[in-house]
């Protein structure tokens, strides 16, 4: 009877322990990954397999990349300004003449701004908007760039033509300041020859509702305040040149210039003003750049309605 009971208890022991193993393996080696079961089966390919995988791949990423060539491509960098985020899109296209020879190419980048605020949503919608515009205007208008590029190459083609034209959007600066955003686009426009056009699009928006403001609407200065005060700015800064940089009726223009339309955008220390190239002087100098400190201009005040 012991000799029984003694046989029972070793073969109860014996399943106790096979069990506590199992259990103790499945807690120290779980079971692979998707992408660890994968490595496995190709480490026991053989080189013919993986070879034939290999050249398939080369092939798709291949087929892939013509593609986003020919039709364009998103691409989102991130960024920040203050409490504001944002990424910036980017929409590239080529356009073709009838022989497949590629006659304009466009960059379109604008802000994305990530809040689901009624500010940011609006903000967003506006560029949308306008990336839509452009790229209906290319597409569309009889007056458009691309068209008047189809024309050049048409009639060209056969003596020499420098193309393709392009024109690249670049978002150049995101800055909040006092419940505003100001976004500075900058954009270039090469239609062959020496080089090409650079031009700017500074815009500002209200944070609390998405709508783009003017100059007068940031501070308590009329614009006849700011007619006064840019003037002398822009004068300064011509007395300031070196010899070649402005044209020397440059102080006449800045006298006729009509201020109310000059471009802006913020930094961290103030409001930047920009005369394009040829408004008061040559190409070589670039734009024509007065900054004017916020404590100048009363930014500190901005309305909140």
């Amino acid at each position: 009877m012991k000799k029984a009971w003694y046989m029972l208890a070793v073969i109860f022991c014996i399943e106790a322990a096979v069990l506590a193993a199992a259990c103790g393996k499945k807690t120290v080696n779980p079971p692979k990954s998707d992408q660890e079961t994968q490595s496995g089966q190709e480490t026991g390919s053989d080189l013919e397999t993986e070879s034939a995988q290999g050249q398939t791949t080369a092939e798709e990423e291949q087929t892939e990349s013509g593609t986003e060539s020919e039709t364009g491509q998103d691409q989102l960098i991130g960024g920040s300004s203050g409490d504001v985020l944002y990424e910036i899109e980017r929409v590239e296209k080529q356009y073709e003449a009838e022989d497949e020879t590629p006659i304009f190419e466009v960059t379109l980048a604008y802000p994305v701004l990530e809040g689901e605020d009624v500010g940011s949503r609006v903000i967003n919608a506006f560029y949308e908007d306008w990336k839509d515009k452009k790229l209906n205007e290319y597409e569309t208008d009889e007056n458009s760039i691309r068209q008047s590029a189809l024309e050049v190459y048409r009639e060209s083609r056969d003596i020499g033509w420098q193309g393709p034209w392009w024109e690249h959007y670049e978002v150049s600066s995101v800055k909040t300041w006092g419940g505003y955003l100001s976004v500075l686009t900058d954009a270039y426009l090469y239609e062959g020859g020496a080089h090409g056009m650079p031009y700017r699009e500074g815009r500002v928006f209200r944070l609390a509702d998405g709508q783009e403001v003017a100059l007068s609407d940031l501070t308590d200065k009329t614009q006849e305040d700011w007619e006064k005060l840019l003037r002398a700015r822009f004068a300064d800064r011509v007395a300031q040149g070196e010899e070649g940089d402005f044209y020397e009726d440059a102080m006449d223009l800045i006298k006729e210039r009509d201020m109310s339309d000059v471009g802006y955008y913020f930094t961290e220390t103030g409001i930047v003003f920009y005369l394009s190239p040829y408004e008061i002087s040559p190409y070589s100098t670039g734009y024509v750049e007065v900054e004017i400190p916020y404590e100048e201009t009363g930014v500190t005040q901005f309305h909140a309605d």
